[in-house]
């Protein structure tokens, strides 16, 4: 739809229908009242972030499990660098006893062999948990960023492009003047409408 302000034999502001006039879609809406429009999105956005805020609110349980999913990750890797190091340590051991002559070259060849096969399981264990640390920080910082969107706007009292950019992605009307928005809300990190 194309906005129409007040001009000429234009009485009132309104949306009219771009496609309308050459594509002649029987359920499209020709026009509708901009004022009517803004006031209908409006409350709609409003009922929506209410509804989103006070999920988000009951979230704040899954916050605090995230938070402690995330200690747990970060103490998780800190446990795979310690052991990768005493596996250093315990290697560095075994080689100066085989410079030494206290071990034999099939012992040393053997103990080394698993002691760098444990150092390859804890390094990619370290990434593993890594990859799992980045994805619960950025889901955390997701639910934060939204929780303040939320927050910022949730007593809008006029309707702004800004409003507009941040939490429509399109709004379509039909001729029997019912009004369906598609939202820019994440959730679970996919956009929802």
């Amino acid at each position: 739809m194309t906005y129409k302000p007040i001009r000429g034999k234009n009485k009132y502001r309104r949306f009219e229908c771009r496609k309308h006039a050459v594509l002649q879609i029987p359920e499209c809406c020709t026009y509708f009242s901009a004022d009517l429009l803004e006031e209908t999105v409006l409350m709609m956005l409003n009922r929506e972030l209410m509804v989103r805020g006070n999920a988000v609110k009951e979230k704040q349980s899954l916050v605090s499990f995230q938070k402690s999913c995330i200690v747990r990750t970060e103490k998780k890797i800190a446990d795979c660098k310690r052991r990768k190091k005493e596996l250093q340590a315990e290697a560095d051991a075994l080689y100066e006893s085989y410079a030494c002559g206290r071990v034999s070259a099939e012992s040393y060849r053997q103990k080394a062999d698993s002691i760098k096969e444990q150092t390859i399981q804890l390094s990619a264990e370290a990434d593993a948990q890594g990859e799992e640390l980045e994805q619960l920080r950025e889901e955390y910082r997701r639910a934060e960023e939204d929780m303040k969107q939320i927050i910022r706007y949730s007593h809008l009292e006029m309707l702004t492009q800004e409003v507009v950019d941040i939490f429509i992605k399109k709004i379509h009307v039909y001729k029997d003047k019912r009004v369906e928005i598609m939202w820019n809300f994440r959730e679970n990190g996919k956009e929802t409408e």
